[in-house]
């Protein structure tokens, strides 16, 4: 008796996580796949993109981050970098940004109360933004030179409010 409820249990599992798996690849295969397929018609009027990043204390981190923005095929940048530092990040964003004028350095005001830095950081850099469109992005991640691009024309061809 015990056996046969016990086995019973473990099909019924067995079902339920092949049910899933089935289900997580049907979704995948509806994910567009930005970077595998290029846009017949590439846009002609490019907004402008605001990319967001918080940054604290990520001078150990953040230079393969600026070096993949700085290689976007995506010309209407801007790049904001709000920081509340105490190590060298200044210093090695400074040095790859050189004199690009898409990056800039915004000190983030003193942490107001019932606020966390990240979020907080992230709402002063977007009430600073010019764009059309805002790319909130973390210190530690890098991107492959078409991304934005192909992400913005897939946004405005697909006429969505957000994409993530």
């Amino acid at each position: 008796m015990l056996y046969s409820i016990l086995y019973s249990l473990i099909s019924i599992s067995l079902v339920a996580w092949i049910l899933y798996f089935v289900i997580v690849m049907s979704n995948f295969k509806k994910t567009p796949h930005l970077l595998k397929n290029a846009p017949k018609n590439p846009l002609k009027n490019q907004p402008l993109v605001s990319v967001i990043i918080p940054s604290r204390n990520e001078g150990h981190r953040i230079s393969e981050c600026l070096k993949t923005l700085k290689e976007q095929t995506y010309n209407k940048l801007e790049i904001l970098i709000v920081d509340d530092s105490s190590d060298n990040t200044i210093e090695v964003i400074k040095s790859i940004a050189g004199d690009d004028k898409r990056f800039k350095i915004i000190k983030q005001e003193k942490l107001q109360k019932g606020w966390v830095g990240k979020p907080f950081a992230l709402q002063q850099g977007s009430k600073i933004a010019k764009g059309d469109w805002l790319l909130f992005i973390d210190a530690d991640t890098y991107y492959d030179p078409l991304i934005i691009e192909r992400s913005v024309e897939h946004a405005e061809k697909n006429k969505l409010d957000m994409l993530s």
